[in-house]
């Protein structure tokens, strides 16, 4: 029992060398150091199983020595009442030798019987004694499982919340680039609507021309921005159910969590890890969301300069 207590102290120890001022570990090496973290725990569990295996069958051995030794404590009582009887109903048990046995029988038998309340008194310690390290054991794994299990939360809402992070401002240097792209085409859009301004008067039938296939094109792009409003509109509503059915699952996950964090085996640190990243997914969805409004007011406000802009270039084209 010195043993297990000695390797879980150690197996602990490993865990906690691991100094957190020698600089952010990497995500290959932070998912290795808990997969070692695991199989120290499961490794350490199954010497503690086989400890507590090896002791209950010492329990059972000396509990079929008892068993033995009582059957035949009874028979040997049975076969000295025997004798005894026998002996009554004899003239011969005045005969010195048989009464010498029969003093040195009773002695064994004494001798017996104070033998077999020892061996109960030994077995009754070492069943407390047992009871006693296993419940410590337990009471240590426990502890051990609960720390690792938040250290490993931690430790994975971490890396969730950098991914995130990235995620963000990836996808935030995309916005900025397809901004700037929407500026410079507006500044081209504007740049040719001062030099259709100009050359109005000169060349009357080429500015039509020209205005017409502008006006086309500039319907195709109305009605393909609609199209993409429309997309943009179904995907918001599909992400809405999804945050909806993401806050009900949340909610499950959270009452699962408060219950598993009570047993203390990795099957349920698993199931906590895989609930945790449900959990965190919610930001994924919320920002997603956020992003998609802000692209669909940004897609509105184009059609409405664009949808201005033909009724300016309608407006010329009626009065020439």
């Amino acid at each position: 029992m010195q043993d297990a207590k000695k390797g879980a102290a150690g197996a602990t120890t490993r865990v906690n060398s691991q100094s957190p001022g020698s600089g952010p570990p990497s995500k290959v090496g932070e998912t290795r150091i808990q997969a070692q973290t695991k199989a120290e725990f499961t490794k350490e569990i199954q010497r503690l199983g086989a400890l507590c295996e090896s002791r209950t069958k010492e329990l059972t051995m000396l509990k079929l020595q008892l068993r033995h030794a009582s059957a035949g404590f009874a028979s040997f009582a049975v076969v000295v009442q025997h004798l005894n009887a026998q002996v009554l109903q004899n003239n011969s048990f005045r005969i010195p030798k048989l009464s010498e046995e029969l003093r040195k029988s009773q002695e064994e038998i004494e001798k017996a019987r104070i033998a077999i309340e020892e061996y109960k008194n030994k077995i009754e310690e070492l069943k407390q004694s047992h009871e006693k390290e296993i419940i410590s054991l337990r009471k240590e794994l426990e502890a051990s499982h609960k720390k690792r299990t938040k250290e490993s939360i931690n430790e994975e809402y971490s890396l969730q919340l950098d991914s995130i992070n990235e995620d963000h401002q990836a996808q935030q240097k995309e916005l900025q680039q397809r901004y700037e792209a929407l500026q410079q085409q507006h500044k081209q859009l504007h740049q040719q609507a001062r030099e259709f301004q100009e050359s109005v008067l000169s060349d009357t039938d080429a500015k039509i021309q020209w205005l017409s296939k502008k006006n086309a094109d500039l319907q195709k792009e109305v009605e393909s921005l609609n199209v993409v409003l429309e997309m943009r509109a179904n995907q918001i509503q599909n992400l809405q159910h999804a945050k909806i059915e993401l806050e009900r699952k949340a909610s499950v996950a959270l009452s699962v969590l408060l219950s598993l964090l009570n047993y203390g085996c990795e099957t349920n640190c698993k199931t906590m890890q895989h609930l945790v990243s449900q959990l965190l997914s919610d930001f994924t969805v919320e920002e997603e969301l956020d992003r998609c409004k802000v692209k669909m007011q940004k897609m509105e406000a184009r059609i409405e300069d664009l949808q201005e802009l033909l009724n300016e270039k309608a407006k010329v084209q009626s009065k020439e």
